[in-house]
């Protein structure tokens, strides 16, 4: 004789989820109310028993996005409908998780591999969006998280704020691709060519007999043309910002 086992029976088994890792089971109540808690962040919610035994129940606070990042509870979603595409916010957030934490992404080499971090709040999408919506003056700008706080490594609200791209790709630095020489200086035979990229586009600067001459002279365009964005986009800009884009200053070392 086959004997049904009472569904009390699943309580202080721990089990596999899906996507979330193990999960244990607190206290069966009925079919539709039994009381679960994460292993892994201690996350606690109650679920329906069919979905206990096949393992599909869900970790808001479980880092699925590069092994760091996790959604959180609250308004904010990926995408603004279950079909639709995910929304700007959650690409910005995903893509700065990925270059900080995982060397498969391709720009990680000008940015974890350099020690570039994300503040533990931020590894909540909840709380980056929340910073994000009440800050990004429209989709056009990106998030900037040290022309600021120069030399700044991590990504926080407190050290970030929001720029026009154009002026964004003035202020990258690839320490990947510049190899030993300083910015927009490249070899030339026996001397040193500068140059500097506008709108995706290579400006050379002149050739130089010495290093020095030739960042000097990258140096020089580089803070003309971003005095020149500064008034560009001078009506959209807060003040600190404005400021700091206008006086921006390239180091040799940089």
């Amino acid at each position: 004789m086959n004997i049904k086992l009472s569904n009390k029976s699943y309580e202080n088994q721990i089990l596999q989820s899906r996507s979330y890792g193990e999960f244990k089971v607190l206290k069966y109540n009925n079919a539709f109310d039994v009381e679960i808690e994460f292993l892994l962040t201690g996350y606690k919610t109650s679920v329906q028993l069919s979905n206990v035994k096949i393992g599909s129940v869900r970790d808001p606070y479980y880092p699925t996005v590069y092994g760091v990042g996790y959604m959180g509870e609250g308004l904010y979603k990926s995408r603004p409908t279950s079909k639709g595409p995910q929304c700007r916010c959650y690409k910005v957030w995903k893509e700065m998780i990925g270059r900080c934490y995982c060397d498969k992404v391709s720009s990680y080499i000008n940015y974890g591999a350099y020690g570039v971090t994300v503040c533990p709040e931020w590894h909540n999408y909840q709380n980056y969006a929340e910073w994000y919506y009440k800050n990004c003056p429209d989709e056009s700008y990106c998030v900037d998280k040290d022309f600021l706080y120069k030399g700044n490594k991590i990504y926080s609200p407190d050290t970030c704020s929001f720029i026009p791209e154009e002026i964004n790709a003035q202020l990258t630095l690839r320490q990947s691709k510049r190899g030993e020489l300083p910015l927009g200086v490249r070899p030339c035979g026996n001397k040193y060519q500068a140059q500097i990229n506008r709108n995706s586009k290579k400006i050379p600067l002149g050739v130089f007999s010495t290093i020095e001459e030739a960042f000097n002279a990258y140096k020089k365009a580089k803070e003309d043309y971003l005095k020149y964005l500064a008034e560009k986009y001078k009506d959209t800009l807060t003040s600190n910002i404005y400021n700091a884009i206008k006086n921006f200053e390239i180091g040799i070392n940089d």
